[in-house]
């Protein structure tokens, strides 16, 4: 039971009801109408259960209730609950004293956070971008409930992209001895990657090779691994560059190449525990359920659903003696276990990844490494263009992820000059891009944690920025705003013990912060945060309806007026709260 008020509520119905409080707690619930009540006890099945009416059944509990802390009236079959002033106050302040909104911490578990994925020799682009910010939500919401969460970029920098890259820098420079490092930058990997991959799926002959020279790297053969590590330098600089401008911050850097010195282990590990067979000289583990139907990875969102019967098995080392993502997945999971010994792991990466997770958890678990209800894939939907369609550019090429951002900052710049602050920054162009670069991010970031994980949606970059409606700029308005407000209430003398003043004009502010701190536990329990972006936006809006309404500053009744100064203390306080877990920054002005 977390809910405050559904707590106390339960506990008086407690006295009267023949039901134990936990179960009274599961009922409550909030009504549609919020106008209505505060919370609401339907009473249909305690009604069918003694043959009697709905709403006498409602009748009669208003009938014996009684509680300091709430009034209750029967409307047909529910009985509606409204929460006392006296105990609002008490509630808010406490929220208003408390770092963690009175969110109550869990018993602590430290957990590896597996996001990022970006590849070595790639540039990051668009299908980049939901990984790191989902994954550092995650990590930020799992530590406000007390948990060690370590978050790790898990680069891609092991694989076939290795070879094929390599394979064609040897051509263009005759040989690999001719690499010089100043020469590898990532404009020359962005013409050469593509050009080796299209190659490949024409040219078996130069895919063989490729394969050959990823073996050849995977071995520490020379130059080879010299030629790997001048491409992975570079590339570094890069992905860090990416992650930074999205405010995203990894613990661990690692890589496929860092659990390298585990996969002969790991595949031993595995042969010893007898979960391993061999197929044509390649080496598989089975991990198929008898009678299970697996859904197929899709290629593109639009695919009608297709199922494997059964799940294919886990290739743990092909005949060429060549590991897959699987086997250094695999190590990846060992190296994990003897570096921080984890609870649990929690893997944000791409919905059609789903079957290879499960493929490596189902083969981790059978071997006893580590248990598969304490591996988590979050699987996160596509980015799509305004025509509904996987993002693209005009040319049908992947959007670089450094030009989405840089669009989404030129756009809240333009934004910025229609108003004060932005004409005023004008002189200042640093300034004016610091502030167009927290506005955008916030704007990427809202709109893409407020729809559910698995869900595609649409990047509409105009709609994004907006700073009205549901969006991540209305938040950071709302929060200059109150800034503001409390800038000119410098000079108003606090009383000692303000109360917030709950009435018509402050109810609803009221109800949204208690809402607001639910919304943490559902996203919590869902591995969402749509929920916490719903409720954040569902608080803005309240207040500045209470703002529209109320002019703060100007109210003469001055217990009236600490109130409304208090409350206004108390929204900026839970909204920074809720963007710092997203990973929004936030602005002194807008």
């Amino acid at each position: 039971m977390k809910n405050y008020f559904k707590q106390l509520l339960a506990k008086d119905l407690e006295k009267i009801l023949s039901i134990k409080q936990a179960e009274i707690y599961k009922f409550l619930e909030y009504p549609k109408d919020e106008t209505m009540a505060d919370l609401a006890l339907p009473c249909f099945a305690s009604a069918k259960a003694n043959g009697v009416k709905p709403q006498d059944c409602a009748n009669a509990v208003v009938e014996v209730f009684k509680s300091k802390n709430f009034t209750a009236s029967a409307v047909g079959g529910f009985v509606n609950f409204k929460i006392n002033p006296a105990a609002f106050d008490t509630f808010l302040q406490s929220v208003l004293d408390d770092k963690n909104l009175t969110i109550q911490k869990e018993k602590k578990k430290t957990i590896i956070m597996d996001a990022g994925g970006a590849n070595v020799a790639k540039e990051l682009h668009m299908g980049h971008l939901r990984s790191p910010i989902i994954g550092e939500a995650l990590k930020r919401l799992y530590r406000v409930f007390g948990h060690k969460v370590i978050s790790d970029v898990h680069l891609g920098d092991w694989g076939l992209q290795m070879g094929l890259t390599i394979l064609q820098i040897e051509i263009e420079k005759k040989s690999l001895k001719n690499i010089k490092e100043e020469e590898i930058t990532l404009d020359f990997l962005n013409e050469v990657y593509p050009k080796a991959s299209a190659k490949a799926k024409v040219d078996e002959a130069f895919r063989k090779k490729a394969e050959d020279y990823t073996v050849r790297i995977q071995k520490k053969q020379e130059p080879y691994y010299e030629a790997y590590r001048i491409i992975h330098r570079a590339s570094l600089k890069d992905i860090r560059k990416n992650y930074d401008n999205l405010f995203v911050e990894f613990e661990l850097w690692l890589g496929e190449s860092d659990a390298e010195a585990y996969t002969d282990y790991i595949i031993d590990y595995l042969i010893k525990k007898g979960v391993t067979k061999e197929e044509n000289g390649t080496l598989i583990v089975e991990v198929k359920k008898e009678g299970e139907h697996i859904l197929k990875p899709k290629t593109n969102p639009t695919d009608k659903d297709e199922y494997l019967n059964p799940m294919p098995p886990l290739i743990l080392k092909k005949a060429n003696e060549g590991v897959l993502y699987a086997t250094t997945d695999l190590a990846t999971i060992y190296q994990r276990i003897k570096d921080y010994k984890p609870d649990e792991m929690i893997y944000v990466v791409d919905e059609r990844q789903r079957m290879h997770f499960e493929q490596v958890f189902r083969t981790a678990d059978k071997a006893g490494l580590f248990p598969r209800d304490k591996m988590l894939h979050v699987g996160f939907g596509t980015i799509n263009g305004t025509d509904g369609k996987p993002f693209k550019t005009r040319g049908g090429n992947t959007v670089k992820l450094n030009l989405v951002v840089e669009e989404a900052i030129e756009k809240a710049e333009a934004r910025l000059k229609e108003n004060d602050v932005g004409v005023a920054l004008e002189r200042d162009p640093q300034a004016m891009r610091e502030l167009a670069h927290k506005i955008a991010i916030s704007a990427i970031k809202f709109g893409d944690l407020s729809n559910t994980v698995k869900k595609d949606y649409v990047l509409d970059f105009d709609k994004f920025l907006s700073f009205e409606g549901k969006t991540g700029p209305y938040l950071l308005y709302t929060v200059a705003r109150i800034n503001s407000i409390l800038e000119k209430a410098v000079g108003v003398a606090p009383k000692s013990d303000p109360k917030f003043q709950i009435e018509i004009a402050t109810h609803e502010v009221a109800m949204q912060v208690v809402k607001l701190i639910d919304s943490f536990y559902l996203s919590l329990k869902e591995n969402t945060l749509s929920h916490i972006c719903q409720q954040a936006f569902n608080l803005a809006k309240a207040f500045s309806g209470f703002y529209a309404a109320t002019n703060i500053l100007k109210e003469k009744d001055e217990k009236k007026k600490q109130g409304y100064i208090q409350l206004c203390r108390l929204t900026k306080k839970c909204l920074e709260f809720t963007l710092d877990t997203l990973a929004m920054p936030t602005v002194q002005k807008m």
